[in-house]
């Protein structure tokens, strides 16, 4: 297993990490020792064929038996993207065309869950009415007609459903109570039902839900709609039923990532002068931006985090965040940051820290120096 939790990981670990490209998070038991479970963060990367495990609630990487370098589990050939759900880590490999599961233990899986007959690109993970968990595997294909395949991962049952006339895939994510698949292609928002895509295999003439004027650079969906940052540095919130933009507001950079508070469980922090509806734009230019919001508009203005002044850090290296997500430390220790809900800003090289809704902004690890 993972060995001891004696030394301080954030004096050791500098490099060890390298390039990252995806980040899950999930329950995890991080040592033998370790007497209740945790939160962690699973860090992929594809060109050391491994993962790595940040404790949530240590605020510490999980460090392997040696304890002076952080525990490397070992993931097929190239560990691309990571998904959890139902407190369940998996990892998905288009080199060997397969899916892997990360237990709660953070041992290095020996075979994969489920071996694919095509290559993958994007996906997400789903539950369905019986409580099974189902990935949407979009496939990587150079075809006009674009393959979504649902997969039972823990059974036998797959669908694949066909969209005609869509190719070069940007995102893929769920709704938050995962009735409704979002796929953007530069402009054009698609909306599926994801019991259709469990349910039966079919091919469908695709129309967009709707057009946008610029090319979609990032999405977050809620129940009923969908907050997305365009290229031409805009942030909108759109309606996917009666098909409206019901709001949109000026971003300063473009927004790469997005964070619904709404997405992690529980009570989220109110943020903004006390305002409880607020979400949370990660910018190119190394800037974080929680924007309040009510039933009919956006702002006025946002509430600026400037991550270069809080941690020193070289503004080259905060150009590109791959994401933004939040975890719940219940049960931390005395670590400097008062408060359970906290917000991960992921970059391939770097990772920060701060309370959900606040200012205080921690740099953990340099991943890459």
């Amino acid at each position: 297993m993972t060995g001891s939790n004696c030394l301080d990981s954030q004096a050791v670990l500098s490099g060890q990490m390298g390039l990252i490209s995806d980040v899950a998070v999930s329950k995890c038991k991080s040592y033998e020792q370790t007497e209740s479970t945790h939160q962690c963060l699973t860090l992929t990367n594809p060109f050391q064929s491994a993962a790595r495990a940040f404790d949530v609630t240590d605020n510490q990487f999980v460090l392997s038996p040696i304890a002076y370098f952080p525990l490397v589990i070992k993931v097929g050939t190239s560990p691309t993207r990571a998904a959890s759900i139902n407190d369940r880590t998996f990892v998905l490999d288009p080199a060997q065309k397969a899916i892997f599961e990360i237990k709660e233990q953070l041992e290095s899986p020996k075979d994969p869950i489920k071996s694919l007959d095509f290559t993958p690109d994007q996906w997400a993970l789903v539950l369905d009415s019986a409580n099974k968990i189902w990935a949407l595997v979009v496939e990587n294909s150079a075809s006009v007609d674009i393959k979504v395949h649902a997969l039972a991962l823990d059974s036998d049952s797959k669908f694949s459903t066909t969209l005609e006339n869509v190719k070069n895939i940007d995102f893929v994510t769920t709704n938050l109570n995962q009735t409704s698949l979002l796929i953007t292609q530069s402009k054009n928002l698609y909306v599926l039902a994801v019991s259709d895509l469990i349910s039966k295999s079919d091919s469908l003439a695709s129309t967009p839900n709707n057009t946008f004027d610029d090319a979609v650079q990032a999405i977050a969906a809620s129940d009923k709609e969908a907050w997305l940052s365009l290229s031409d540095k805009t942030l909108k919130r759109y309606d996917w039923n009666s098909k409206q933009i019901l709001a949109s507001v000026n971003l300063e950079a473009l927004g790469a990532q997005i964070y619904l508070p709404e997405s992690l469980a529980g009570t989220p922090n109110t943020c903004c002068g006390g305002k409880a509806n607020w979400l949370a734009v990660l910018l190119t230019n190394g800037k974080l931006q929680y924007w309040p919001y009510d039933s009919k508009s956006i702002g006025p203005e946002p509430e600026n985090v400037s991550i270069q002044s809080g941690t020193g850090i070289e503004s080259l290296a905060l150009t590109q965040p791959i994401k933004l997500l939040g975890a719940n430390a219940e049960g931390h220790g005395n670590d400097g940051l008062d408060c359970d809900r906290r917000l991960f800003l992921v970059y391939t090289g770097s990772l920060f820290v701060t309370c959900e809704g606040s200012q205080n902004i921690r740099y953990l690890d340099r991943l890459n120096p």
